[in-house]
């Protein structure tokens, strides 16, 4: 998906549509690839009516990817002592207090980051990445 809003990207700097820009479009689909695996639609993302479409793509792309991207397992972060503690913090501090698995699974929902959770052992980078800039 990167590499096909990389060629629009490129293909605009050599000149694009003679008659302008307003609109792009993502569609990637992959058999059982889908939102929990429940469809073929990997990335289905528009922009209809802007200035800078291919910019406001990129954009709604990286949400998208945040919220739904996967992370390679072994790039997950192991959980020890530590930032179990910064995660208590943390998610005290965004008001979700009480045992650290549900506090955390909880704040995840409310994200929409729950499909980027498995657990307390390891951490996906993003969810980490978005717990802290969310508390600060």
């Amino acid at each position: 998906a990167e590499r096909l809003i990389e060629c629009l990207a490129a293909a605009q700097a050599a000149g694009g549509d003679r008659r302008g820009q307003q609109s792009a479009s993502l569609l990637v689909v992959e058999k059982d690839a889908g939102y929990a695996n429940l469809s073929d639609l990997v990335v289905d993302l528009r922009v209809d009516d802007h200035e800078h479409p291919i910019v406001e793509l990129r954009r709604i792309f990286a949400l998208h990817n945040e919220l739904f991207g996967i992370t390679p397992p072994e790039d997950w972060v192991a959980v020890d002592e530590g930032l179990a503690s910064e995660l208590r913090e943390r998610l005290g501090t965004l008001g979700y207090d009480g045992e650290l698995g549900k506090a955390f699974n909880d704040w995840a929902g409310t994200a929409n980051l729950e499909e980027r959770v498995d657990g307390l052992e390891r951490i996906d980078p993003v969810v980490l990445g978005a717990l802290r800039q969310q508390s600060g």
